[in-house]
């Protein structure tokens, strides 16, 4: 979506979690969100987030924006 929106190739590079986890401390991030985030990635890993649920859409009354419009927002795209 990110190659399309922005007519760009956007080529995916996997890091280790360990070298990801440091390059956030280099970068100063709380322990706190260093944590949140491992935990995070390794579900995703794990496809702990592989389930879809209504309940984002349920408690928004309104569907969630989607990848592709919350993408041109954040990336001002």
């Amino acid at each position: 979506v990110l190659s399309d929106l922005s007519a760009k190739e956007i080529n995916y590079t996997p890091i280790e979690l360990s070298a990801f986890l440091e390059t956030m401390k280099q970068k100063g991030l709380p322990e706190v969100v260093i944590n949140k985030m491992s935990g995070f990635l390794i579900d995703i890993k794990n496809n702990q987030e592989a389930v879809a649920s209504f309940d984002l859409e349920n408690k928004l009354g309104r569907k969630p924006t989607s990848l592709k419009q919350g993408l041109k927002v954040l990336f001002n795209l």
